[in-house]
């Protein structure tokens, strides 16, 4: 189906509906009217359209409705109308017109209308204008009361103290109240009253009519009957319509006793000017007892003149005329008419004096037999003009001549033809040029309206400034300017500006000039695309892009902290809106020392001093690393403590991408790694660990780089002679063969020296006999003894780097033959007395047993026992500085214990089995003492708090094949030594036992350790 434009004008407001089948709903005031055309009138309507209008008015009202113009196809197009809203009732429908004749006239039934317009696909023509006005009911019906059958359209006040009832014949209190109606007057007769009885002094009941309209005046009267000596008063309001009687005004009012019981008074009462709605209220108020009841009867209201009516499509104006508006460049239509007539009356028209045709007239009969005289004139555009003065006069056999008469006032809203917009340089063309960031002023004028417009300013339909007109005369043509500023941005390329000027008149689209902005400026800020992230010596490529530049005379530069990079040639493209995009590329390889570089675009314009810039960076360029070459500490001792540090340079730098390894090993030395600085620190340096020592960088980057080599070399003194013997064999009165077996010469030449001294001699070691340097030998004699006597021997070696320690043994001549046997009784006795001895050692070994199984609480400390072996004598120290006895480190055998994960804690938070110490964590440096069940031995121990770290440790070690309650009370000594953590030179107590002896180590089964201070 075809789509239309659907107009109704109601009040001045127009409604645009693009529809073919459309329902539209009209609301129109007491004496409103509302002007329904059909679609595209005049020019020819659409075809195939289905469109319905429901009209409602205000109760009590109806819809007049009348045909200004009609012309529609005679056969199959038709304009219906009916009672209510619903058009598809047609029980409703009350005319059906077509064809070409004065168009439809009629009048509802209730406050509501419906009209349909259909039409078929064939021709069409100029179709109509119908106006629909809202007027009063003939009569007031509900208003009219005798009371004979009920309250009629009277309703009590919730804003009382008490009600009217309806009564007949006399009131249930004597002495007060009529004894008949005012209609019959009779006892049969209904009336109103209020019964006072029960109530108290300055009580109150309202009763109020329903809702009355009019426009020139309203009479109403009323029969009160007010008898008894307490009477009180009756008040008669006029009340705003939805108001309350507080708000109302007293148009009557009454006092005391007034009428017998057999007495009815009438009142009429007429109001003048009174608003188009409002309500009646009767008020009764009680007086001082019982006796003060109050009735009515016999309510009726009426219009008290005949008005002329005249309507223009704005305004309904009272018989005295007024200003009636017209709108510059529109016809204006003029509606009169005469209400509720005996006989149809004849309506004429003068303009300016001089009388005119009418459009249309027309009476219309209601159902109550009264005629509504009504005529339409419409002047066309042309011939209006300020201060024209339209008459209509009406000759009725009722009232004789009425008329009325308006002025004309003409609005002129602003006008296409009426507006200029300027710049700084004057009037302004389709296209303006702007600087961005310069402000521009426009300015607007709007010529010769009436009243002054408002000038609204619009950046592409978006609202930035609206200017009120000036206050000032209103009737005469006035001209209107406004003047707005902009600073211009690249968005505001290509943009329109727009000034619009209205004045109340005005119908959208409202009148305008435009003129579109070309903005010259730089373009946004340009953008680099490509890899922020390379690595060292490779190609890449950057790409500047800005947009939105304007004109296409921008380049692109590239720069490097002030200095000038050799980019491509700066392309632009056009985009929309007119501006452009600019391009250039860069290639460049980049090296380590490019890391961090940053690289500019800047888009600059010859003569301009704008410009916008973008930076890339810092640039991160990975490179391999770039090691240091590591210094060769000095010389190096074993037992030293040798630190070594290698340092890189790389991009990126990872946790421990520098490591340390000894040449020849794939194994990685534990070293301690802090921004970019790798440290290796070899503690108590051994002669094992002398050698060629390098470092490692890996940062993923390849390649896997080294350092150059730092050869280690340990210096360390031979190790003392083993098996240092006397030759039992050899002895004479006069000479003793010491024997040894030569330990490690540590890779140096080495010698021995030979030294003794009898063991009463006190003197000082250096006084002792020496033998000269002893090279490639393994024993020697001492010559010149004396016989039977006991000598002191020592055996040490030496060479380019010191000595080592002197291993000592005991030896004595032989005696003469003449004292042997003397010497044979000496050694009987001593075999007896050794014997004793062992005896009295076993009992107390056996009693200390049964002691450990019941400990008491008071614990001694254990002695230490010196003991000799026969021939041989082993020195024993006390030293203060324990690193002397590491050159007679023991290595053992490795046997890996369970793995425990680290734990910082002290012996006192950990459980007996926990803290265990593995075999190859321990170095035996030397023995401390030594018992019939255990030795008491220095270790050095590794990685018992933390990785790298060597810390002394005193252990005691029981034999495999001690009993299961030797091996309890070692349990128990290991927890009774707890306490000793409060010991200044104790640190840390450990230990370890477990159910089966080592593997490789059957000889140990339970350890209890130690933890010693430095000192």
């Amino acid at each position: 189906m075809e789509t239309c434009n659907c107009i109704v004008v109601l009040f001045l407001a127009m409604c645009l509906q693009d529809t073919s089948a459309s329902l539209n709903v009209l609301n129109i005031r007491p004496y409103g009217t509302a002007r329904i055309t059909s679609p595209s009138y005049p020019d020819q309507y659409p075809r195939n359209l289905d469109i319905t209008w429901a009209i409602q008015t205000v109760d009590h009202w109806r819809i007049h409705v009348i045909a200004s113009s009609f012309h529609l196809e005679s056969c199959c197009d038709w304009l219906a109308g009916g009672d209510s809203t619903d058009s598809n009732n047609l029980t409703t429908e009350t005319f059906r017109s077509l064809g070409r004749f004065a168009g439809p006239e009629a009048l509802s039934d209730g406050p509501a209308m419906w009209l349909r317009f259909r039409t078929d696909g064939s021709f069409s023509y100029s179709g109509f204008c119908v106006w629909a006005i809202s007027v009063p009911a003939a009569r007031s019906v509900h208003f009219n009361c005798t009371f004979e059958d009920g309250m009629c359209g009277w309703a009590q006040s919730r804003d009382d103290d008490s009600d009217w009832s309806l009564n007949s014949g006399g009131t249930t209190s004597s002495n007060t109240g009529p004894s008949t109606d005012s209609t019959r007057g009779d006892a049969s007769g209904v009336y109103v009253y209020y019964e006072a009885t029960g109530g108290g002094a300055g009580d109150t009941a309202v009763l109020l009519s329903p809702v009355m309209h009019s426009i020139a005046g309203f009479c109403f009267g009323f029969s009160y009957n007010m008898y008894g000596d307490t009477m009180g008063t009756l008040n008669v309001y006029q009340v705003p319509f939805n108001g309350n009687i507080s708000e109302g005004e007293i148009i009557f009012t009454r006092s005391g006793q007034q009428t017998t019981a057999a007495t009815w008074l009438s009142e009429r009462i007429c109001l003048r000017n009174v608003e188009t709605r409002f309500k009646i209220a009767l008020q009764a108020e009680r007086g001082s007892n019982y006796k003060p009841d109050i009735a009515i009867d016999d309510l009726s209201a009426e219009d008290f003149s005949t008005p002329i009516l005249l309507w223009d499509p704005n305004t309904i104006f009272p018989p005295l005329g007024g200003i009636s508006h017209a709108v510059a460049g529109n016809d204006q239509t003029y509606i009169c008419q005469v209400p509720r007539l005996q006989d149809p009356a004849s309506l004429k028209w003068t303009v300016d004096w001089q009388e005119v045709t009418a459009t249309r007239n027309s009476s219309l009969q209601d159902d109550s037999g009264l005629y509504t005289s009504t005529s339409i004139l419409t002047l066309p555009a042309a011939d209006i003009h300020q201060g024209q003065i339209v008459q209509c006069y009406a000759q009725t056999d009722d009232h004789g001549l009425l008329s009325t008469t308006v002025m004309t006032h003409v609005k002129v809203p602003p006008s296409q033809t009426s507006l200029s917009l300027y710049g700084s340089s004057g009037a302004l063309a389709a296209r303006v040029s702007l600087v961005e960031g310069e402000p521009y002023s426009f300015l607007c004028t709007v010529r010769q309206t009436r009243p002054a417009a408002t000038i609204r300013w619009l950046l592409d339909e978006n609202d930035q400034r609206t200017d009120p007109p000036p206050s000032g005369d209103r009737d005469t043509l006035m001209d209107t300017t406004s003047s707005w500023t902009l600073v211009p941005s690249r968005a505001n390329h290509g943009q329109r500006v727009k000034c619009a000027a209205s004045t109340a008149e005005s119908q959208s689209p409202l009148p305008s000039v435009t003129a579109t902005l070309d903005v010259t400026g730089p373009p946004d800020s340009p953008t680099i695309s490509g890899l922020q992230s390379v690595t060292e010596n490779e190609r890449i490529q950057l790409r500047c892009q800005a947009r939105r530049g304007y004109p296409d005379d921008w380049e692109l530069v590239w720069s490097d902290e002030g200095s000038t990079l050799a980019g491509s040639l700066t392309t632009a493209i056009s985009t929309s809106g007119s501006r452009f995009t600019f391009t250039s590329m860069l290639n460049f390889e980049l090296s380590r020392e490019d890391d961090g570089r940053v690289i500019n675009c800047t888009a600059r314009r010859r003569g301009s001093s704008q410009r916008v810039t973008a930076s890339l960076g810092p640039i991160n360029v990975h490179y391999h690393p770039y090691l240091s070459e590591p210094v060769a500490p000095g010389p190096v001792w074993e037992g030293d403590d040798v630190i070594l540090s290698c340092s890189a340079d790389a991009n990126p730098k990872p946790a421990n991408f520098i490591i340390w390894e000894k040449v020849g090993s794939f194994a990685s030395l534990p070293s301690v790694y802090s921004d970019g600085t790798s440290t290796l620190t070899l503690l108590n340096i051994s002669r094992e660990q002398a050698g060629p020592y390098r470092c490692r960088g890996d940062n993923g980057v390849p390649p896997l780089v080294h350092s150059s080599h730092i050869n280690l070399t340990v210096r360390f003194k031979p190790y003392p002679p083993l098996d240092v013997s006397i030759q039992q064999g050899r002895i004479t009165t006069e000479s003793l063969t010491v024997k040894w077996t030569p330990g490690s010469e540590g890779g140096e030449k080495q010698w021995f020296y030979v030294s003794y001294s009898e063991t009463g001699y006190t003197g000082d070691s250096v006084s002792a006999i020496r033998s000269v340097k002893l090279y490639n030998v393994s024993e020697y004699t001492l010559v010149g003894l004396r016989p039977d006597t006991e000598y002191e021997v020592e055996v040490y070696a030496e060479n380019a780097n010191g000595a080592s320690e002197a291993v000592k043994t005991l030896g004595t001549t032989l005696r003469p033959l003449v004292t042997t046997c003397l010497y044979l009784v000496g050694i009987g006795a001593l075999t007896l007395l050794l014997f004793i001895s062992t005896v009295i050692n076993l009992t107390q070994c056996y009693r200390s047993k049964n002691t450990r199984q019941k400990p008491s609480k008071k614990e001694t400390q254990p002695q230490s026992v010196s003991e000799r072996k026969a021939g041989t004598r082993v020195s024993s120290r006390v030293v203060e500085d324990m690193t002397s006895y590491e050159n007679v480190a023991i290595p053992m055998q490795t046997v890996r214990a369970r793995v425990v994960d680290p734990v910082e804690s002290t012996y006192h938070d950990t459980s007996d089995c926990q803290a265990t110490i593995s075999r190859d964590q321990l170095i035996f440096v030397r023995e401390l003492n030594q018992g019939a069940f255990f030795k008491l031995l220095l270790a050095r121990a590794k990685g018992i708090e933390r990785s790298g770290v060597v810390t002394p440790v005193a252990l005691k070690t029981v034999k495999d094949e001690t009993d299961q309650k030797e091996r309890q009370n070692l349990i128990w000594e290991l927890k009774s030594m707890k306490s000793l953590t409060r010991h200044s030179n104790i640190v840390q107590l450990l230990g370890y036992c477990i159910e089966k002896a080592y593997e490789n180590s059957p000889k140990v089964f339970c350890v209890l350790g130690i933890h010693l201070s430095a000192t």
